[in-house]
């Protein structure tokens, strides 16, 4: 009986002082608030974690402006922090966050993180956006270009992209209503 309470205590002790776990935290399940630009998606069968540089997506604004409050990027198996950006068709830096495994809002499997700005981000009509994700290689995994959502009438979704530089951005063709990550945004309709 004492050698049982010695193991187990042992083994207790052992799992409080671990360091460097690997499991990423539990994160509880938080709607953000607002609309969300992926809506029932299909994650790609496949994660990948062989890429170093950006991953994201091309989008195109409707005819109303769009206030962007959030990014986000696949939380499931997240281990490590990410930067997301907004960028403009110029390639110029329109909003910023970085996600980590304590976000603002867990939903679907999707961490959001409230944007660093000190004023409204806009999204203005008739403008097209990337929204991207920095990955590192072999650390946290992502969806490839399999993954898909559905259309919205307020923004299309023009396809999925990757670039080294977040300068020199490479376009899927046909990939339509497809998602790298999924990373994602969270907005509301400016009337």
């Amino acid at each position: 009986m004492r050698k049982i309470i010695s193991v187990v205590l042992i083994l207790s002790i052992c799992m409080i002082f671990a360091t460097g776990c690997k499991q990423p935290k539990k994160m509880l399940e938080t709607k953000p608030s607002g609309s969300t630009m992926i809506n029932n998606f299909t994650l790609d069968s496949k994660g990948n974690n062989n890429y170093n540089g950006y991953i994201g997506v091309k989008i195109k604004i409707g005819k109303s402006n769009l206030k962007v409050t959030m990014l986000g990027r696949i939380g499931k198996h997240m281990q490590n922090d990410h930067e997301l950006t907004i960028l403009d068709e110029t390639k110029a830096v329109v909003a910023s966050a970085k996600v980590t495994n304590t976000p603002d809002a867990y939903y679907k499997d999707v961490a959001y993180v409230k944007i660093n700005a000190n004023k409204d981000t806009i999204l203005k009509a008739g403008i097209s956006y990337y929204i991207l994700s920095k990955e590192s290689k072999d650390m946290d995994f992502w969806y490839g270009e399999k993954t898909s959502t559905n259309a919205s009438p307020y923004f299309s979704i023009e396809g999925v992209v990757m670039t080294e530089d977040a300068y020199d951005i490479a376009f899927m063709k046909n990939t339509k209503n497809k998602v790298l990550g999924p990373v994602d945004f969270v907005y509301t309709v400016v009337e």
